[in-house]
């Protein structure tokens, strides 16, 4: 028998053992990601398979036939989460806000047979599934990679809002972070109300950066699970997914290697800081990226679609000629990054500036398509910021590195180094090296590997690569370079500065995939030199790549070891809890009775609360409904899915308008006056009184008949007519 055909035939079966292995572990990492999203929904399978059929209907079907026809072509596995995706999302965000507007919101359940007919209508004409995806051995390895990332991405799900925001059958079991109620309660406005933005009867105007909500909206409506399950549950595990395959797809790009791909994924989202924190709230220097993902999903949201945008201009540069179904999906993703978040265009757009300037230097030539690029998002981003947020108005401040000192490092470490050097040298003169100096280090501890960016663009590509090289370095150079310089309204800085953590990790990724054959070589040139010996080791350019190694393989050790140090005492916690543990019994006497008004009161209902009286605001008490200030808390619109007179006055854009609203809510609960038709509009109105706000004035209810009771609240329909004063 030949040795070498039984050496090349045993070598064949211990690869294909060795993938049957590595796909039955990727089976059983899927496996435990369904298990982490079932169990935080408390284990309510029906509810998950709901929320995956309504994903699959009108977020993955409407991308893919999208994509296909923009590129005229079936779509890859790996394009169709990657870029299909957040295309999905754009198409089911604006076809339920068309049909709001046209008041046909039950037709949003029937919008899939359209798009189905579509996609059978194209497998039919081109002879080709919509989708073509292949399963082989060689990559079995890399599926096994990114399940685990996107495993880490779950794990971070849990320990970050999970964990934080305990539910039974969708419901709060504590008082969750106030923020989050906030959306819940935007959301339910989208769900139930059009137009969006009624200042006189529905609380504050919804300006904000909302789209997220109106996916979380939209599938409520159509699966009947509660909008809490489907914003803090069930649509933030597939947004991990996402991310984690654009980071595949761009890292791979520009590497030209899978495991660069793979690399880039884990650099942005399984790398903490360069230190050890104390704990996993803690942070040393600004690694907060995870954490925010989860602490504002709207975020998460404009993260896809950032990332979507990379992409699309970058293929947009790449296309011989640009047809009109080009800059159609340009501008859809433009509008929908728009309204996902609002930091993310504007971002995109210097960056796109910054690759014009570059590519017009290089070529002496006007990079006209590269412009109509820019246009095409401008024009979107304006339409959806003068929609939904013009009226936030939010500025920004020139204040070079005002984002560096939320970190831990910055707090302790200037104040001493400012005085140290102002020992030696004028007060200004000291300030301002205190600052580069410390910024230099918490930017560096931040990022650690993911530095590695820096020489890749430095560095000279290959002519393939030379135009996604700048474009992406064009985009660190945006999101890093504002998020540095500016100071914006409720910090919105640091979503532009955090965005950096992309193109960084992609671009950091490629670096250390072209490094390897590089130091190959330079292996063989030293053990030629030395024989095989270490006789010239002493020479220290033969060290020093050795000690590069060293020290990026370290600092690849502390971040990932720091990633999962942060993880694993929470997400230990979560799994210890009980999901059906018995919760706060206050807050399950509020959510009765604002369920009694979901299910007992008309739609237009307004409410008109107690919490939000001149009173009890100016007592400015803490333990308001969510154990937190009056002004912000947003519960009773959230649970009970009804419009407020007055909520949340802190966040209303009108002073004028909160102060009148307040006054009418103080005379109906102390001065026994129903509010004026003129303000009501003759809706249906409904006096909630909360027992555990403990008012500063003695309560006088307006003429009304108690229609709900329990130990904490009592509802009263006031009539639709003014009547006379009665006792109550």
């Amino acid at each position: 028998m030949n040795p070498v055909a039984n050496i090349s035939s045993a070598r064949s079966r211990l690869a294909r053992t060795g993938a049957a292995v590595a796909w039955a572990a990727v089976v059983a990492v899927l496996t435990s990601i369904l298990f982490i999203l079932t169990r935080g929904c408390d284990y309510d399978l029906a509810a998950v398979a709901r929320y995956g059929t309504y994903f699959a209907l009108h977020v993955i079907l409407p991308g893919v036939v999208v994509l296909a026809a923009v590129q005229r072509g079936s779509v890859g596995l790996t394009a169709a989460i990657a870029w299909g995706i957040p295309t999905g999302f754009a198409v089911e965000i604006f076809s339920f806000l068309a049909c709001a507007a046209l008041d046909v919101k039950p037709l949003v359940p029937w919008l899939p047979i359209g798009w189905l007919a579509l996609a059978v209508s194209w497998s039919a004409t081109h002879a080709t599934p919509l989708v073509r995806w292949r399963v082989t051995a060689r990559h079995a390895g890399v599926a096994l990679a990114l399940s685990l990332v996107f495993l880490a991405t779950a794990v971070a799900a849990a320990t970050n809002m999970f964990l934080e925001s305990p539910l039974d059958h969708g419901l709060p079991q504590r008082p969750i972070f106030h923020d989050w109620v906030y959306l819940v309660s935007r959301a339910a406005a989208i769900k139930q109300h059009w137009p969006l933005e009624d200042p006189s009867l529905a609380g504050t105007p919804l300006q904000y950066h909302y789209f997220m909500l109106v996916h979380a909206a939209s599938a409520s409506l159509v699966t009947g699970s509660e909008i809490t399950l489907v914003l803090l549950r069930l649509a933030i595990v597939p947004l991990g997914a996402v991310v984690v395959l654009q980071m595949y797809a761009l890292g791979r790009r520009l590497s030209r290697s899978p495991w660069g791909g793979v690399l880039a994924a884990v650099l942005a989202l399984v790398t903490g800081e360069l230190a050890f924190a104390p704990d996993a709230q803690h942070s040393v220097f600004v690694g907060r990226f995870v954490r925010w993902l989860y602490v504002s999903p709207t975020f998460y949201f404009g993260v896809i679609f950032f990332a979507a945008l990379v992409f699309a201009v970058e293929r947009w540069h790449r296309l011989r000629r640009v047809r009109l179904p080009d800059i159609a999906w340009l501008a859809l993703l433009g509008a929908g990054a728009a309204g996902a978040k609002g930091t993310v265009v504007p971002v995109v757009l210097v960056a796109l500036a910054a690759w014009a300037l570059h590519e017009a230097w290089r070529d002496r030539r006007v990079p006209w398509r590269l412009a109509a690029a820019g246009v095409s998002l401008a024009v979107p981003f304006g339409v959806v910021y003068l929609a939904t947020m013009a009226q936030l108005r939010s500025g920004a401040a020139f204040a070079p590195a005002d984002v560096l000192e939320v970190a831990s490092f910055w707090q302790q470490q200037f104040p001493e180094w400012r005085a140290w050097l102002a020992q030696a040298l004028p007060p200004t003169l000291a300030g301002a090296l205190a600052t580069l100096a410390c910024s230099v280090v918490v930017v560096a501890g931040t990022e650690g590997v993911r530095l590695l960016a820096l020489p890749c663009l430095l560095g000279r590509p290959v002519a393939a690569e030379r135009s996604l090289t700048a474009w992406i370095g064009a985009t660190l150079v945006a999101s890093a370079g504002l998020g540095l310089v500016l100071r914006m309204d409720a910090d919105s800085e640091l979503y532009v500065f955090l965005l950096s953590r992309l193109p960084a990790a992609i671009l950091a990724a490629a670096f250390l995939v072209r490094a390897v054959p590089r130091f190959r070589r330079w292996q063989s040139v030293v053990a030629a030199a030395t024989g095989g010996g270490f006789a010239s080791w002493r020479r220290w350019r033969l060290r020093l790549p050795w000690l590069a190694v060293a020290a990026v393989g370290g600092a690849m050790i502390v971040q990932v070891t720091g990633w999962f140090e942060r993880k694993h005492g929470p997400f230990e916690e979560w799994i210890r809890i009980a999901p059906t543990a018995p919760g706060d019994a206050d807050l399950q006497r509020l959510e009765e009775a604002l369920l009694w008004i979901r299910n007992h009161t008309e739609p237009d209902a307004i409410l008109v609360a107690n919490t939000c009286t001149g009173p009890n605001l100016r007592v400015d008490h803490w333990g308001a409904v969510d154990h937190t200030l009056a002004g912000v808390h947003y519960y009773y619109s959230a649970i009970s899915e009804r419009r407020m007179l007055v909520e949340g006055p802190l966040y209303l854009l009108d002073p004028v308008r909160a102060t009148r609203r307040i006054e009418i809510t103080s005379a109906a609960f102390y001065a026994r006056q129903r509010p004026a038709a003129s303000v009501l509009h003759a809706t249906p109105c409904y006096l909630v009184l909360d027992r555990s706000v403990h008012d500063a004035a003695p309560i006088a209810l307006a003429p009304g008949r108690r229609v709900f009771a329990n130990r904490r609240v009592e509802v009263y329909r006031l009539p639709r007519e003014p009547a006379p004063l009665a006792a109550n």
